[in-house]
C-alpha cells in the first residue's frame, strides 16, 4: 500500500484511518496463509509497527535509501505477514 506519506506524515487527515487496527485487521483477513502485505512510508513509525505486530502473525520495517532530488533519504516498508 502505498498511500499519502504514511501515518506520521499525513496529507489528508481522512487517510489516518487505513493505519488503524481495524482497517489492517480486514487486510489481514483477506490474506491468504503466507501472504503479506506492505505498506510504505516516508518515515519510519514505531506507532505502525506495534499496531501491525498486534494484527499480524509477522511483521517487520525495513529502510530503503534513496536519492531524492539530490537528497539522501530514506524510505520506509513496513511489512506484516499472515502465517
Amino acid at each position: 500500500l502505498d498511500v499519502d506519506n504514511g501515518p506520521d506524515s499525513l496529507v489528508l487527515e481522512s487517510n489516518a484511518r487505513i493505519y488503524e487496527p481495524v482497517f489492517l485487521q480486514e487486510a489481514w483477513l483477506a490474506l491468504r496463509h503466507g501472504g503479506a502485505v506492505a505498506i510504505w512510508s516516508a518515515s519510519e513509525s514505531p506507532r505502525l509497527t506495534r499496531t501491525l505486530a498486534e494484527v499480524f502473525d509477522g511483521s517487520s520495517v525495513e529502510g530503503h535509501p534513496v536519492v531524492l532530488q539530490g537528497r539522501d533519504e530514506t524510505f520506509w516498508l513496513h511489512l506484516a505477514t499472515k502465517r
